[in-house]
């Protein structure tokens, strides 16, 4: 089986060493660019693993959309919107966030984790 093959037929370790080959291309021929490389990899890699998991097209197509497409894209609009700086923060917040829960959790709530 060659990469076409394997890209089209959706091995999601075809697909990735693929992106990774465009993304070292990318490094020295526009930078600026790969952002959206990398999150058009992380689609075309959740596609392959969502059509091996979902038998269903309809309800592959929705996951796609709703799971994987549609947050992606969210953060691309903010990191072209507001800057990287504005997307680190966000991204921080919510790590910051969750793990807050997660310990304020633990220590205080009824079933211990």
């Amino acid at each position: 089986m060659d990469l076409a093959d394997a890209v089209v037929g959706g091995d999601p370790r075809a697909i990735a060493l693929g992106v990774s080959m465009l993304c070292f291309a990318l490094i020295f021929l526009a930078p600026d660019r790969i952002f959206s490389v990398v999150i058009t990899a992380a689609i075309l890699i959740a596609a392959a693993e969502l059509r091996r998991l979902v038998p269903g097209t309809a309800a592959f197509v929705a996951l796609l959309v709703a799971y994987v497409a549609w947050p992606l894209f969210l953060l691309q609009v903010i990191r072209q919107g507001y800057g990287a700086g504005a997307l680190m923060t966000m991204i921080g917040l919510i790590v910051v966030s969750d793990s807050a829960q997660y310990y304020t959790g633990r220590a205080f709530g009824r079933r211990k984790l």
